[in-house]
């Protein structure tokens, strides 16, 4: 068995060679891992190119750019950026304890676990700096500059002044402090396959944190670990369950068990059994209405097979979802497989 190595604030994946799939130990320190690309996305001016289980490590001054793509990038632990097409930004600082990096086009969606001790993301934008503290999910757009918060909050500071953006609020990115309301039900095609990443992440979940219980290693704070049967990292808190804005469960090594003994029921009242290996039950807001409501979506067996309704063909990079898993996420489209019911 590899030991874990426990260090508050390090980026941590984690295989453990008790399972044969789990043998190799990879860490981080930094934030702006490169998680998933699908389509043209360029890092530095180059080409992402496809390497399993290989993912580029952004560094300080380096600018991450989409043309006809997406991206995926870790930051700390649970904090998740997805960035659209014709999107980019720059990172300013990878410190996991003070992630900060510069927004300069397109649109992206950051989905935060609550942060750990001493830990922060800063977005900024022109001259507004976007703090973001607690956990929430946020989306940023730059044409016009705006913030919408769908869940949590944000602190956004413009020359000294500072105002906070709450739940079902938005804030212009252009020196005002005047805050509005929107509909949190108005979406589109980035915040759809954001919550398709979600799901995707959650459903990795479930088995890697059964996998850490199992080996009797200790798991002293929350991290990334690799899950090769689904080809994609995943992020397990410390201890108890983070529950995604979207509706989906991350569960920790000492809760996961009950994910096994009480699984969801599946949408005609039946329980998806024994060996259960997928997300949770809750109904998930975003993506053009509503997306697995009442416990609709769930995973396969244990197996690894996957209840993840229609599929499209794997377009992405890294970070997909193999062995068993759907297969999905087109640039062009929502995002690849899954259930979803738009109102």
């Amino acid at each position: 068995m590899v030991p874990r190595i426990q260090l508050p604030v390090l980026l941590t994946i984690c295989l453990f060679a008790a399972l044969p799939a789990f043998s190799q130990q990879v860490i981080s320190a930094q934030s702006g891992l490169v998680h998933y690309t699908e389509g043209d996305v360029f890092l530095a001016d180059k080409a992402i190119e496809a390497k399993a289980s290989e993912f580029p490590q952004m560094k300080e001054g380096e600018q991450l750019r989409t043309e006809l793509g997406r991206a995926e990038v870790l930051l700390t632990p649970g904090v998740f950026l997805r960035a659209a097409e014709n999107t980019s930004f720059k990172m300013l600082s990878t410190r996991l304890t003070a992630a900060r990096l510069d927004f300069l086009s397109g649109s992206m969606v950051i989905e935060a676990a609550q942060f750990e001790s001493g830990q922060s993301v800063a977005v900024l934008h022109k001259d507004s700096v976007i703090n973001l503290a607690k956990g929430g999910l946020f989306r940023f757009n730059s044409a016009p500059g705006e913030l919408r918060v769908f869940e949590g909050s944000a602190v956004v500071e413009v020359g000294g002044q500072k105002v906070t953006v709450s739940k079902g609020r938005m804030l212009p990115l252009n020196g005002t402090f005047a805050t509005a309301k929107f509909d949190r039900e108005l979406t589109d095609a980035l915040d759809n396959w954001s919550a398709r990443r979600a799901e995707y992440l959650s459903m990795a979940n479930v088995y890697a944190a059964r996998s850490v219980r199992d080996s009797g290693t200790s798991w002293l704070s929350s991290g990334w670990m690799w899950n090769p049967y689904f080809g994609m990292m995943t992020y397990i808190p410390m201890s108890g369950i983070y529950n995604s804005p979207y509706g989906y469960s991350y569960w920790s090594p000492s809760s996961v068990i009950s994910a096994y003994q009480n699984p969801p029921l599946l949408s005609d009242g039946s329980s998806v059994g024994p060996g259960y290996i997928g997300a949770s039950s809750g109904g998930v807001r975003t993506g053009g209405g509503t997306i697995s409501t009442g416990g609709g979506t769930t995973g396969g067996t244990s197996a690894g097979t996957s209840g993840m309704g229609s599929a499209g063909s794997s377009a992405g990079h890294s970070g997909g979802m193999t062995a068993g898993a759907a297969r999905g996420s087109s640039a062009a489209g929502d995002g690849g497989g899954g259930s979803r019911r738009d109102r």
